[in-house]
């Protein structure tokens, strides 16, 4: 009886030892299933390669890494259909939290420190800092013109009517008479002038001018009263034409093929007992 008791409680005790392993209540339908315990166990797949558990990352998202090995400061980059092991350069420098710029589309950024208002000027061979000079003054956003191809203008405020004037050493505002080498016109009357007015088209550099007869009949034409024609551009790429007179009209000349459409202005002074 003894004997039978102990092996009785023996087998109970070899049984319960050695039920360790747990079974899942809920595996959708494998009801009983042993449920493994502990690190996964066999080959890995999808973006990784080897054994559990000691698999490696071999891609992204099904994109093959290289197996490069990369150098410090590196970052992956996309390329040829896989990822890379790729250090910053090209336009950019420096560690990829601290990156900077150093050049512009593969041409040299000067290290050169700024000043306010400077631009980025190309020299030749690389991109440099430069504020504006010459003719110009202050900041790029703000720049004053202080200069004519190198001559100096003024800074005295222009009256109306002034005309930019050099006087010898710089450019200046002064009233018409003050003009070298011109002598200025009379004022006569308002009345006393007469006007005719119209438009011109230069065709192949060249166009007349024919007066009306009621105008020229109307006027004083001589060698102390000429009259005076005035232009204006309307149409075409701007040009410099030179007006030649003649007795009853006049030309307009410019460059040899030059196309382009005038607005004119004939002023001329009343008749001796032309009523006005």
């Amino acid at each position: 009886m003894r004997r039978l008791l102990i092996l009785v409680v023996g087998l109970a005790v070899s049984a319960a030892s050695a039920d360790t392993t747990s079974v899942c209540h809920d595996c959708g339908g494998r009801e009983g299933m042993p449920m493994q315990e502990g690190p996964p166990r066999g080959r890995a797949g999808g973006d990784l390669a080897g054994d559990y558990p000691d698999p490696e990352v071999v891609g992204l998202r099904g994109r093959e890494i290289s197996s490069t090995s990369p150098d410090n400061n590196s970052i992956l980059v996309y390329e040829s259909s896989r990822w890379n092991p790729v250090e910053p350069g090209g336009d950019v420098a420096g560690e990829v939290a601290d990156l900077e710029v150093v050049g512009l589309r593969g041409r040299e950024l000067a290290t050169t420190t700024p000043r306010s208002g400077y631009a980025l000027v190309y020299t030749g061979f690389r991109w440099e800092p430069v504020g504006p000079g010459g003719d110009i003054a202050g900041g790029i956003g703000d720049a004053q013109v202080t200069g004519l191809q190198g001559r100096p203008l003024s800074t005295e405020y222009p009256e109306t009517g002034d005309v930019l004037t050099w006087d010898g050493w710089r450019w200046t505002s002064a009233p018409p008479a003050r003009v070298r080498g011109e002598t200025p016109l009379p004022s006569p009357p308002a009345d006393d002038w007469l006007e005719e007015f119209g438009g011109v088209r230069l065709v192949g550099g060249r166009a007349s001018v024919e007066l009306s007869p009621g105008f020229l009949s109307r006027v004083r034409l001589d060698g102390s009263s000429p009259f005076r024609v005035f232009l204006q551009q309307t149409a075409g790429d701007p040009i410099a034409v030179t007006v030649r007179k003649a007795a009853a009209g006049f030309a307009v000349l410019g460059p040899g093929s030059a196309e382009a459409e005038f607005d004119f202005r004939v002023v001329a002074r009343r008749a001796p007992g032309e009523g006005r």
